[in-house]
């Protein structure tokens, strides 16, 4: 007899996706994604969002233009008990559970995870102008970039360090190194446990984003040379049909090697496999496929796997599908119910019985 498709939903990767996880997902035998967004008619207050960030206890936080927002993945929660009002220019989570937020008047708060909050000005190591990126390194140092520079958290106070003009991305390598994005000096990097800085190529235009695929090599991107390879086997660029490099903002590369572009105006890009094939796979989402919004300022991966992506007008959320298609000798009629045995097996009542 002729085998039916049968399509099966795992009902675990629907519960609580931002709950803390301690067990691997099961990998869905399929590339299809599905993209859930959540806009002001869900409860998001109407607002851009600049950057993302999960906690230990598994709550997403968001950076927006109206403010702190938290979400359990239910509702939306916008400010928190002593943090002033007004928009919000980035977030970072701390391995100890507390959250460093960055003010849109230049001012850093730290919200511990005890409730208390700590507020630090211009007048405490931070130059005026405000702070666009955060990142804590795996020792617990917290650096901030500002317009006006590179600054560390070290003993309880903010210092300047090295003299690299403003700053456009923070990110921390395998190695322990702090790489550096800036408005015009490019790619700089800050070996580990020194305070000595070196340029990274000969670019010298705004480097946005940083990222490590699984082999160790270095991307970032910049409007001059697009997506290129700072450090690996080769240095190349990385050329993407109808997409130009400055249209990129953020680079990240999920655990199973893909490389997510999220761009201005031209929604989210996948390249899927080796980054550096001559001819890359490339899917795109956009608004067509559900995404809130094709311009994308922020980008993360939960420790679920699943991306979320921060918008011009709403949080999205892209996930592998939780249906597979199922081959089995059912014959040709209809489906009409499953039920799973105490064995694990599954039943299937058809009209061929």
């Amino acid at each position: 007899m002729r085998g039916r498709s049968i399509r099966v939903a795992c009902l675990l990767g629907l519960l609580c996706p931002l709950a803390p996880s301690y067990t691997h997902a099961a990998e869905v035998p399929s590339d299809k994604y599905s993209v859930t967004s959540w806009t002001d008619q869900e409860g998001l207050p109407l607002s851009q969002i600049w950057a993302l960030t999960q906690t230990s206890d598994g709550f997403l936080w968001l950076a927006t233009t109206a403010g702190l927002v938290r979400f359990d993945g239910q509702t939306f929660r916008l400010g928190v008990p002593g943090l002033p009002e007004g928009e919000v220019t980035t977030v970072c989570a701390s391995r100890d559970g507390s959250l460093w937020v960055a003010l849109n008047d230049g001012r850093v708060s730290r919200l511990n995870f005890d409730g208390t909050l700590k507020t630090f000005g211009p007048g405490e190591g931070l130059t005026a102008g405000r702070v666009t990126e955060l990142l804590e390194d795996r020792h617990g140092t917290v650096w901030a970039g500002a317009p006006g520079g590179l600054f560390r958290f070290r003993d309880g106070k903010w210092a300047a360090v090295g003299a690299v003009g403003a700053v456009s991305s923070l990110y921390e390598d395998r190695q322990g190194n702090l790489l550096v994005g800036t408005a015009r000096l490019g790619a700089m990097m800050l070996e580990a446990n020194t305070d000595q800085l070196q340029e990274l190529g000969a670019s010298r235009t705004t480097v946005n984003s940083f990222s490590e695929d699984p082999s160790g090599g270095l991307w970032a991107n910049d409007g001059d040379q697009g997506y290129r390879l700072l450090r690996g086997p080769t240095t190349s660029s990385l050329a993407l049909t109808g997409l130009k490099g400055e249209q990129g903002y953020r680079l990240l590369h999920a655990g199973n090697g893909d490389m997510w572009i999220a761009t201005t105006f031209e929604g989210l890009v996948r390249v899927r496999g080796s980054s550096t094939d001559k001819a890359p796979i490339v899917e795109r989402f956009m608004t067509t496929e559900g995404l809130a919004h094709n311009l994308i300022r922020s980008l993360l991966q939960d420790r679920d796997g699943n991306i979320w992506v921060g918008t011009l007008a709403g949080l999205s959320r892209v996930s592998r599908s939780v249906f597979a298609s199922v081959r089995a000798p059912i014959g040709t009629g209809s489906v009409n119910s499953l039920s799973v045995g105490r064995a694990g097996r599954l039943g299937v009542a058809t009209t061929d019985g």
